[in-house]
């Protein structure tokens, strides 16, 4: 009964484990040795701030406030007001900050950190309307809005299979009826609507995103393999190549380069370039700096920050993504995001703790926005009039 009773409480204490975001892991891992500093993965804090520390041990009496690289940013005696200081950071990015505890005689007795999202931009929050469940809750994922906006297409667990669902068919028992289009393994991993729309050209297993599918499969279920003039007729304005863990432009508009033009820049590794609709712009993906677009005519980059799944608006002036919060096992919340290129903003467009809103992607007319919540696909009115 005793070994019985352990055991429960280890499991306990396990799950209790797996609902903790990764970020918050070090927070609460720092807090129960008494020093952490409180800050969360989807936070962002201008150049100019304040840092603080939750210090639970009465023998700190000095803080510091360094970079990654030892340089000070602050120095606090303030314990009754967290050990805040104002701080300055050198330019806006991704930043390691170290805080170190300091007893009276100068002995370092306690150490944390922190990455933090230094952004000079507004942070606004409006949130989607109209929002409801066009499916069941049923491991659905990554919805992608026909040419037409009327039909969706979406995936299973791990990108398994291809299914559709007619928006405008009449509903049973609450929603509309559920097409087959494939079983196959990664046949739903960003598939790409045929020219024609009435097919939709999907990957299979092994196949990256930057290469040309090698399958289609129609709307009627009907499937099959592309010819080589056929996967050269579909083969999109932008030939992408991922060399060193930089991403790579190797060709553009049916011409191939003699040397790979490269896009990113820095130590990251980095992967999925998609091109916007206007063919001006790239966004491309960070493991560690999150999401990033570069205009292929100015060679500007801008960081929009951290984020997963990203995918452009329409009018190519917006990215939208989703920011999550993950723990070891698997992620406990994750709320959908737009970056406005022009306006150099970020607007929240969820803000559900209990939820897992993910994967979105915008209609062509740019009013209407799906995404998937915990297994099910959700369709919204994006606020403002959209796009």
């Amino acid at each position: 009964m005793k070994n019985l009773l352990t055991t429960l409480v280890g499991l306990w204490a396990l799950c209790c484990f797996c609902t903790v975001s990764a970020h918050e892991i070090g927070f609460m891992h720092h807090l129960e040795n008494r020093f952490a500093m409180p800050v969360k993965r989807k936070d962002t804090f201008s150049r100019e701030t304040t840092l603080r520390v939750m210090c639970r041990a009465s023998n700190v009496s000095r803080v510091e406030y360094r970079l990654f690289d030892g340089t000070l940013l602050a120095t606090s005696e303030a314990a009754a007001l967290d050990f805040a200081a104002a701080a300055r950071f050198p330019h806006e990015g991704l930043f390691e900050v170290t805080a170190v505890g300091f007893d009276a005689d100068g002995a370092q007795v306690a150490t944390t950190y922190a990455t933090m999202h230094v952004v000079q931009r507004g942070r606004a929050h409006q949130p989607l309307a109209e929002t409801k469940a066009v499916t069941v809750q049923k491991d659905f994922a990554a919805p992608q809005w026909s040419p037409a906006g009327d039909q969706l297409v979406f995936t299973g667990s791990q990108y398994r299979g291809l299914f559709l669902i007619d928006l405008d068919a009449a509903p049973k028992r609450g929603f509309a009826g559920i097409t087959t289009l494939s079983h196959e393994a990664m046949a739903g991993f960003k598939p790409v609507w045929h020219p024609y729309a009435d097919a939709l050209l999907v990957r299979e297993a092994g196949q990256s995103d930057i290469e040309t599918p090698a399958n289609w499969v129609g709307l009627d279920g009907h499937a099959g393999t592309l010819s080589k003039s056929e996967q050269n007729e579909v083969q999109a304005n932008f030939q992408f190549a991922v060399i060193d863990d930089q991403v790579c432009l190797r060709g553009r508009d049916g011409q191939s380069f003699k040397q790979p033009v490269t896009l990113s820049r820095g130590n990251d590794k980095f992967f999925a370039p998609q091109a916007s609709p206007d063919g001006e712009k790239v966004l491309y993906e960070g493991i560690s700096s999150g999401i990033w677009v570069i205009d292929l005519e100015t060679g500007t980059r801008t960081h929009v920050g951290l984020g997963n799944h990203p995918s452009w608006g329409p009018n190519s002036e917006k990215v939208y993504f989703d920011i999550a919060d993950d723990g070891h096992f698997q992620i406990l919340n994750s709320d959908l995001f737009v970056y406005d290129l022009a306006a150099n903003t970020t607007t929240q467009l969820t803000d559900t703790p209990d939820q897992r809103e993910q994967r979105p992607a915008v209609a062509q007319d740019g009013r209407r926005i799906a995404f998937d919540v915990d297994g099910a696909v959700f369709t919204a009115t994006l606020p403002t009039g959209g796009e």
